[in-house]
C-alpha cells in the first residue's frame, strides 16, 4: 500500500472471471444450433427414404407398368419432356408463393424448410387423398414459431387464396380478349366470382372480429388471430404482390403442360 493510505487504482484493471472446465465449452456455443452426429444425420435420411418408398409403393401399387408404358409409344419426347419441365417448375413457383406470405406474416422459416415442405405438399395434392391434403400436410409439417401452429393454418389458407387469385389473373386477359369458346361462358364468370369470395369475406369479418370478441362469441378468439393475420399480410404489399406473380407464373406453367401433354399425343390444339 502507498504511503498515506492511499491506493493507486491507474495499473489495475477489471477482468471478467474465465469459466473453466466443460461448461464454458457450452457457454460459448450457446444460441448456435447444435450439430447431429453422423449416424443421426444417416439414420434420418434412410426413415425419410424409407417412408417415401412406402408411399410411392401404396401410390403405384394397382398401376399397371406395361399397358402405362404401351400409352408413350409413338408420342412425342420433346413435348413430354417440356410437360414434366413445366410441371417442376410449378413446385419452386409454390414454395416462393409460400414463402412471401410467411415472410409477410411474419414468420420465420428457412427457405430451404420451406422449399422441401412444397414438395411434401405438392406429392399429397398430385397422389394421395386430393387438392386440399397437400395443404393439411403443410400446415402440420412445417414448424411453428411462438405464435403456435395458427399462424401457419392462415399463412397457407391465404396461400390458397392467392393461388385463386393468380388463376383470375391469368384468366382476365383471356375473358377481356375473348379467346376461347369458353371465355364468356357463365362458368368462367361464376369462377372468377368464387375467387373474389375469399378477400371479400375478410374485408366484411375484419371490422366483425373485436365485437365478436368483446361479446365473447364462440370461436371469437381464432377468427381474431386470422383477423390479426390478414392485417399483417395487407400491409406487406410488396411481398402480397410477389406471391400474386408466383401464382401467375404457376398457373401459366401448368396451362402449358396440359398443352404439351396434348402436343405430344399429337393432338390439335386451338
Amino acid at each position: 500500500m502507498p504511503r498515506g493510505g492511499h491506493v493507486d487504482n491507474s495499473s489495475q484493471t477489471i477482468s471478467a472471471p474465465i469459466a473453466l472446465g466443460p461448461g464454458a465449452a457450452l457457454s460459448a456455443e450457446a444460441g448456435k444450433p447444435a450439430v447431429k452426429p453422423l449416424w443421426q444425420r444417416l439414420l434420418g435420411a434412410g426413415a425419410k427414404l424409407a417412408i417415401s418408398a412406402a408411399l410411392i409403393w401404396l401410390v403405384c401399387r394397382n398401376i399397371d407398368l406395361r399397358g402405362l408404358g404401351e400409352r408413350f409409344v409413338g408420342q412425342s419426347p420433346a413435348w413430354l419432356v417440356a410437360a414434366a419441365v413445366a410441371t417442376l417448375a410449378q413446385i419452386p413457383l409454390a414454395a416462393l408463393r409460400w414463402s412471401q406470405i410467411l415472410r409477410a406474416l411474419d414468420l420465420a422459416i428457412p427457405g430451404r424448410t420451406i422449399f422441401s415442405i412444397s414438395w411434401i405438399g405438392s406429392f399429397f395434392n398430385s397422389w394421395l387423398l386430393g387438392n386440399g391434403s397437400g395443404d393439411v400436410a403443410r400446415a402440420l409439417v412445417a414448424p411453428p414459431d411462438t405464435r403456435g401452429r395458427a399462424a401457419l393454418v392462415h399463412s397457407v389458407l391465404f396461400d390458397r387464396a392467392i393461388s385463386f387469385g393468380g388463376v383470375a389473373l391469368a384468366i382476365l386477359p383471356v375473358v377481356a380478349l375473348g379467346l376461347g369458346p369458353l371465355s364468356r361462358g357463365t362458368p368462367t364468370l361464376v369462377s372468377l366470382a368464387i375467387v373474389a369470395a375469399p378477400f371479400l369475406a375478410m374485408f366484411w369479418v375484419e371490422p366483425l372480429a373485436p365485437l365478436m370478441v368483446r361479446w365473447r362469441l364462440p370461436f371469437a378468439g381464432p377468427l381474431d388471430g386470422l383477423v390479426q393475420s390478414w392485417q399483417r399480410l395487407r400491409r406487406a404489399r410488396g411481398r402480397v404482390l410477389l406471391a400474386l406473380t408466383a401464382a401467375v407464373m404457376s398457373e401459366v406453367a401448368l396451362t402449358f403442360t396440359a398443352y404439351a401433354l396434348a402436343r405430344a399425343q399429337h393432338l390439335e390444339v386451338s
